[in-house]
């Protein structure tokens, strides 16, 4: 001891302390994975029994797929829907779809389309709560987040 004080510290074990300290960070996130895994979970369910019972938006959904189709293939967007020889580029310049490309590569299904809306939608949720947070405590920020997620511009929007 020097003046007094100890010169070991009183530590919890290495793997207690691990696993604690890997506890305690997540809890401050536990309600906004929360709420995002539930928005997820629920897009993804809503998108894919919609495809099961033909109520997607066939025309629209046909158009990325065939697009993202010829991009997987290094062709040039022709969509046979819209017309033979019909450029995408004719109608909107969105080159950003070819980043889903390499997924058609995995799996080469609508489905991927589907997938992507649910996370990109998804991943929209713990934006909106990080805004919310800088200026609202932690649980109206949890609401307003839920909310967004939850409320009917969203659910239009995968519906569609």
């Amino acid at each position: 001891m020097v003046g007094g004080a100890s010169l070991v510290e009183d530590r919890p074990a290495p793997s207690q302390a691990r696993g604690s300290s890997l506890l305690r960070s997540w809890r401050p996130y536990a309600g906004i994975t929360g709420i995002t895994l539930g928005c997820l979970v629920f897009y993804l369910y809503h998108a894919f029994a919609d495809q099961a019972r033909y109520l997607t938006t066939g025309y629209d959904l046909g158009i990325f797929d065939q697009a993202i189709r010829a991009y997987a293939h290094f062709k040039a967007p022709m969509i046979p829907l819209k017309g033979p020889n019909y450029n995408i580029f004719g109608d909107h310049f969105h080159p950003i779809i070819a980043v889903l490309a390499p997924l058609y590569w995995i799996w080469d299904n609508v489905g991927v389309l589907l997938i992507a809306q649910a996370v990109l939608t998804a991943a929209a949720v713990p934006v909106v709560y990080r805004f919310t947070r800088r200026r609202a405590s932690e649980p109206l920020s949890l609401l307003i987040a839920a909310a967004f997620g939850f409320g009917w511009p969203l659910q239009a929007l995968i519906d569609f």
